[in-house]
């Protein structure tokens, strides 16, 4: 169950089917600056209970590519490339997390909770620009309670209906990633103050309910030409 690399800057690029890849449970000895696991065809990794904290990139360019597992997933620190779909909860039981970090790179997939009450967390910021969420309850950005973290967003992003929640230390910050039209007007917001616009000639045009609007204490990084506070309703 357990495959080892050898732990240099060099690190080890590792091609393996997906069924080998959900088969070891821990990658150890890392600690170079390039491990990646590399899926040598399209398949679907079940990687429940599986030790992947080191590894830098996982890699499905060759195709149609799923990480699932039936208890949530670490993604600290990792670099998801051409992966389509990562499922949380592939037997319905319990509430399961995606841990990430400020570094996870989670590209373009759709993320996909199946009873609604997933959460995807993180102790410093995350960043879900071009993130489709499908089913996911919470978005925590700091776990750690400690620092002004951000969650990073862009109008390629769809939240779905989940809840974004901040510290206790209510300074967390939303902060849009790209020019464009946002929608936040389905995502309830807890303890983040603060949103931070692009500063791009084209701006940003934001819908939030008036709770939200009233919310927010800080509108930040302002220097378009088009910024704009859209109310979703009376």
């Amino acid at each position: 169950p357990t495959l080892n690399f050898v732990n240099t800057t060099t690190g080890n690029q590792v091609t393996l089917t997906a069924a080998q890849i959900g088969a070891f449970t821990t990658y150890g000895n890392l600690g170079g600056s390039n491990d990646q696991l590399i899926f040598s065809a399209a398949g679907t990794a079940s990687m429940t209970d599986t030790t992947l904290s080191g590894i830098e990139v996982i890699d499905g360019s060759v195709g149609a590519v799923t990480v699932q597992s039936t208890t949530g997933l670490d993604l600290t620190g990792v670099t998801l490339t051409s992966v389509e779909n990562v499922n949380l909860d592939t037997d319905t039981g319990g509430t399961d997390t995606l841990t990430v970090s400020s570094t996870t790179n989670l590209g373009t997939t759709t993320i996909t909770g199946t009873g609604a009450n997933e959460i995807i967390s993180s102790a410093d910021g995350m960043d879900l620009s071009g993130v489709t969420l499908s089913n996911i309850a919470t978005i925590n950005v700091d776990t750690a309670n400690a620092g002004a973290d951000t969650l990073t967003i862009t109008p390629a992003t769809n939240l779905g209906g989940a809840a974004i929640t901040g510290g206790t230390d209510n300074n967390e910050i939303i902060s849009l990633g790209a020019a464009g039209a946002v929608n936040l007007s389905a995502n309830t917001i807890t303890n983040v103050p603060t949103l931070n616009f692009v500063n791009t000639t084209t701006g940003n045009q934001v819908t939030l309910t008036a709770a939200q609007i009233g919310a927010f204490t800080t509108y930040g990084n302002l220097g378009g030409s088009n910024d704009q506070l859209i109310f979703s309703a009376a």
